[in-house]
């Protein structure tokens, strides 16, 4: 059975020099641009829960 697969639509406003930046770091990579959204969702999702963790450790 084939896992399931959410999708959604997203725009963005980027500025041109942070769509260069992008545009050069997944042809480095060799990834698609949706690929590269996705692992940097994942990143700051992670970066979220690290934070809030740590808050919650440390309220003060």
């Amino acid at each position: 059975m084939r896992p399931k697969r959410f999708t959604k639509g997203i725009s963005l406003l980027i500025s041109e020099e942070q769509y260069q930046e992008i545009e050069e770091l997944t042809n480095n990579k060799n990834i698609s641009l949706g690929e590269w959204i996705r692992e940097a969702i994942g990143d700051y999702i992670n970066k979220i829960k690290t934070r809030e963790s740590e808050e919650w450790k440390n309220p003060n």
